[in-house]
């Protein structure tokens, strides 16, 4: 009878020596990498970081809360897009008008209680260990660039939709937990992970969701993070450290850009405020075409110039296989367009 030669790596694997075979050597080695993540891992009480009460999140949550019981009382618990233009929410059109103030109140208003319900609950999980890990000026940072880069990329992408919600912060703070710890090393990564999996998944099959805003919170969170953690770790900071006069350089470079928006364009010199148009034009032409107006009216090979007025554009498109000039026009209640055909469309430009 041939007897099954020694192999001490499969030896090594377990207990019970080269019987179990490569099966054997499969557990041990499962068993080897789980002791090796186990000693790697930092214990939970030791990355707590800041003490006390978590307030830049505190200060949000209040915040987001309050301006959504405002927006309910005034509208109503389920309010339609023209609503929420008229509180605060942000789209292609507050650009256009001059209300960008919108792109910061967006991020306080919601569609409904439960969207409310579900971004409070996350902030207080998700801010409240990233602020004591990471501190309250970086949190303030990853708020203050998540709140900006949520609308604008937001609007980029899904254009005059009117977008709102607090869960573009949300995604900006999960994106700086996993710049803190991107081996789940600490308590914050370990519960950051799974929260980030499950709102990654619903953002993409659940409809009306701004994938924008999701994306350009995420972004801005993760940027922060890497710029604002120390990752040279010791005895008395094994989870790494904040870079905290980064974090305030970051803060300090986000007030002239909140200050902007909240004023609006009249504090820009006019050779800035002429470029919103040249701005706008081409995200109105890509975003409109093809879409279908009041009457039927669907705009096919739409092309969008400026003009002297921000809010208005001129405009062809195809109407009935011939070329038609029109007018497009934000109107400033609710920032929506609306389309005026004129006529055919002449030999120039439109």
């Amino acid at each position: 009878m041939r007897m099954q030669p020694e192999d001490p790596m499969r030896a090594r694997a377990t207990e019970n020596g080269p019987a179990d075979g490569w099966r054997g050597a499969r557990i041990g080695a499962v068993n080897r990498d789980r002791v090796r993540r186990a000693a790697a891992r930092i214990p939970a009480e030791v990355d707590i970081g800041e003490p006390g009460t978590p307030v830049v999140t505190a200060v949000f949550l209040v915040a987001t809360v309050a301006v959504t019981l405002w927006e309910f009382s005034k509208y109503g618990t389920s309010p339609d897009a023209v609503d929420l233009a008229r509180a605060g929410g942000s789209s292609l059109g507050a650009i256009a008008t001059g209300s960008w103030w919108k792109l910061l109140t967006a991020n306080l208003l919601h569609g409904n209680v439960m969207h409310v319900v579900l971004n409070a609950a996350f902030l207080v999980i998700v801010g409240r260990l990233v602020e004591h890990l990471a501190g309250r000026t970086v949190v303030l940072a990853t708020v203050l660039w998540s709140a900006v880069l949520t609308s604008v990329v937001s609007i980029l992408v899904s254009g005059t939709t009117v977008a709102i919600g607090a869960s573009g912060v949300l995604f900006g703070l999960m994106g700086c937990a996993v710049a803190l710890d991107p081996r789940g090393r600490t308590a914050v990564g370990v519960t950051v992970r799974p929260l980030l999996i499950l709102n990654a998944i619903y953002t993409f099959i659940a409809p009306g969701v701004s994938i924008g805003g999701h994306l350009g919170g995420f972004v801005a969170g993760v940027l922060v993070g890497a710029v604002c953690w120390r990752r040279r770790r010791s005895e008395e900071t094994p989870a790494g450290s904040p870079r905290r006069a980064v974090a305030a350089a970051l803060v300090v470079a986000a007030i002239p850009v909140v200050a902007v928006l909240a004023l609006g364009p009249r504090v820009l010199p006019d050779e800035a405020r002429s470029a919103r148009g040249r701005i706008v034009a081409p995200l109105l032409t890509h975003h409109l075409d093809g879409a279908q107006f009041t009457g039927g009216l669907t705009l096919r090979d739409l092309s969008c110039e400026p003009t002297d007025d921000p809010a208005a554009y001129a405009c062809r498109f195809d109407r009935d296989g011939a070329p038609v000039d029109g007018r497009i026009t934000i109107d400033p209640t609710d920032d929506q367009p609306r389309v005026q055909a004129s006529g055919p469309a002449s030999n120039g430009p439109a």
